[in-house]
């Protein structure tokens, strides 16, 4: 994933597009989630938290998205 920290509409068109979705960045390391956050990215991605992971990689596709999903929807309510 690249970052195009100059281009905000590059981050709003993409987040417009999921709809009714969300854009999740999943156990993202801590320099990433800084230069979003810099980059005010982090309005449009979901990240850190929670969302921090361990052992992401041995779930199937299918428990990942449940997983996160689960923990999108508490942040929303």
């Amino acid at each position: 994933m690249n970052l195009y920290g100059s281009d905000d509409s590059y981050y709003e068109e993409w987040f417009e597009d999921v709809d009714d979705g969300w854009i999740a960045a999943v156990s993202f390391p801590q320099f990433i989630q800084d230069e979003f956050k810099r980059y005010n990215v982090d309005n449009y991605i979901n990240m850190g938290g929670t969302l921090q992971i361990d052992r992401w990689r041995t779930l199937t596709p299918y428990a990942l998205c449940e997983v996160t999903g689960r923990l999108i929807q508490r942040r929303l309510s």
